[in-house]
């Protein structure tokens, strides 16, 4: 489970449950030395002393400055529930940020997360703070504008595929970090004061760690906005361009580079450095695997810098076959298409894959990754073909780490491919939590070489059939349970290759539950604008029915 990060490590603080509006004299502070922008927003992890299971809604800090007390709001952070719902911003660190009052009332539940304190400080703040029973010493960090102006002209946005997670407070910052760079305001933090406060706090920590740089390099400041808010276009597109995010999204290299901007331990000079360094050994380079036809693999790949960057891909397997080079322009999207070699394809006299495991080694300046590769086609045998647990939408974070948070358990689906009665069909099962109209099925079936059927159904019965001109519709069987339905999708032999026990044809499905942002897939996770599911080739002339048993009744 992902636990929320404050100032780059992570915490895990065990807490009771409960919570009301009166008594804070057992709760203390877990942290001495938090470390904030001066008259921003501090966060405070607290506990309590003792076995009490109540929890404040506010709570009042006293200076010891003899300034005007500070009361602060006591909220609860902990990991989200897995979504339906993906993007290609989406941050990894999904944090789920209550008013204390709203906290899980489960034990377990609430002792996996963190309470903290969020409270506003003036901008003359000086000196030690009392919290509870506590003595907290901040370690302030000067900012020279604690929040976006407010006279300046709003933010418009307009490349969906370009903007921060709107509904993330920790992803705020870069709405800030994009406003500066044309001289605008950013649209205010979302949700409720707990949640505003925490993308102030969060977004202040970046804006005063990049201005501590700045004051010892402006170059290396500026190269730190820019990898924390890269945009990628694709150039060579015949369509209009659409901008795509290609920033730093992995979560742990994020609280990595900012626990260095902000450490109180190194000089500004020191912390420059380090920033400098981590910044340059995080490759700018997104890459992931679009489409595979079997004869070759197809490659998308975002720079994230301001230079070319040439990356070339060769075969482990084939050390005879020239490798291929992929130029990514500065800020640019490029594609390129790498064919199996000899050496991966079926066999041509018995049509069995290749037993050997493929591996492309790509390298580029600095860098190099090795990638396996699937066989070139599926054997289709008995007692039937599995596409296993269909991916959600892919994220810019998936790409970058080559992890993928599954799809929830009570939504995940699964399909297979068989032969019953002399005739192929697709067996598809979708776990569900609630009925829903717009759950829906997209399947799509033929040969590479020829035109493709396609039908979407729901779990009402087939909606639309796309399919060559007269040939037959499929026949269709769906059924209703309790927490899921399935469906049998009776594919007509006209749908198929010319021979398909001969020749390999291909299968895609797709699943959308909640809209588009909620589409799963089935053999590859695709990111939201890839038009159609991913697909896989299938072999089936290695099938062999079954014999068929006579029953002789008796004399």
């Amino acid at each position: 489970m992902m636990r929320p990060r404050f100032l780059g490590v992570v915490m895990a603080v065990f807490m009771l449950g409960e919570y009301e509006t009166k008594s804070f004299s057992q709760v203390c502070a877990t942290l001495q030395h938090p470390v904030a922008a001066r008259a921003g927003v501090i966060a405070i992890p607290l506990r309590q002393q003792t076995g009490q299971d109540k929890w404040p809604t506010h709570i009042t800090i006293e200076r010891s400055d003899g300034g005007e007390p500070i009361e602060g709001v006591v909220a609860w952070i902990g990991a989200k529930p897995i979504s339906t719902q993906r993007s290609w911003t989406q941050s990894q660190e999904q944090l789920d940020i209550r008013q204390i009052e709203f906290a899980p009332q489960d034990k377990n539940a609430m002792e996996s997360g963190m309470v903290v304190l969020l409270a506003k400080t003036p901008a003359d703040i000086q000196g030690a703070l009392e919290v509870g029973v506590s003595k907290v010493e901040p370690e302030w960090l000067e900012l020279s504008e604690v929040e976006p102006d407010p006279a300046k002209l709003p933010l418009k946005p307009s490349a969906s595929y370009a903007l921060p997670d709107p509904s993330e407070p920790a992803e705020w910052f870069r709405w800030w970090l994009l406003a500066d760079q044309i001289d605008r305001k950013p649209p205010p933090p979302q949700g409720h004061q707990a949640q505003q406060l925490f993308a102030l706090y969060r977004a202040q920590l970046w804006q005063a760690g990049i201005e501590r740089v700045e004051r010892q390099s402006p170059g290396v400041a500026a190269e730190i906005r820019e990898r924390l808010t890269a945009v990628c276009v694709e150039s060579d597109s015949l369509q209009r361009p659409s901008p795509k995010a290609a920033w730093i999204a992995n979560a742990q290299e994020l609280a990595n580079l900012l626990s260095n901007l902000i450490s109180t331990e190194r000089s500004d000079e020191q912390a420059m450095q380090a920033s400098l360094n981590i910044i340059r050994a995080i490759s700018p380079i997104t890459l992931w695997p679009e489409t595979d036809d079997g004869r070759a693999l197809h490659f998308c790949a975002c720079n994230a810098s301001a230079e070319e960057i040439v990356v070339q891909f060769s075969w482990v397997e084939s050390p005879t076959m020239p490798s291929l080079a992929m130029r990514l322009p500065p800020h640019g999207i490029s594609r390129i298409e790498i064919q199996r070699p000899a050496e991966l394809m079926p066999d041509p006299l018995t049509g069995e894959p290749s037993p050997t495991v493929g591996s492309l080694l790509l390298t580029w300046p600095g860098n190099s990754t090795r990638i396996s590769v699937s066989p070139a086609q599926s054997v289709v045998r008995p007692p039937g073909y599995s596409l296993g647990v269909f991916l959600p939408g892919l994220s810019l974070a998936d790409a970058q780490t080559g992890k993928i948070q599954p799809t929830p358990a009570l939504w995940s689906t699964t399909a297979s491919l068989r032969r019953k009665f002399a005739h192929w069909e697709i067996f598809v099962e979708c776990l569900r939590e609630e009925v829903r109209i717009g759950d829906e099925l997209d399947v799509m079936i033929g040969d590479r070489s020829h035109l493709m059927a396609r039908i979407q159904l729901t779990e009402a019965g087939v909606r639309k059939v796309d399919s060559p001109n007269g040939t037959p519709a499929p026949i269709v069987r769906t059924d209703s349970f309790t927490d899921r339905w399935r469906c049998v999708i009776e594919i007509p032999e006209e749908w198929l290759p010319g021979d398909s026990n001969a020749r390999p044809f291909v299968v895609g499905i797709a699943r959308t539950t909640h809209g588009p942002s909620s589409r799963q897939t089935a053999i590859a996770a695709a990111p939201p604008w890839q038009m159609g599911p991913p697909l896989v080739q299938l072999e089936t002339s290695k099938w062999i029915d079954p014999p068929v048993q006579r029953v002789i009744a008796p004399p």
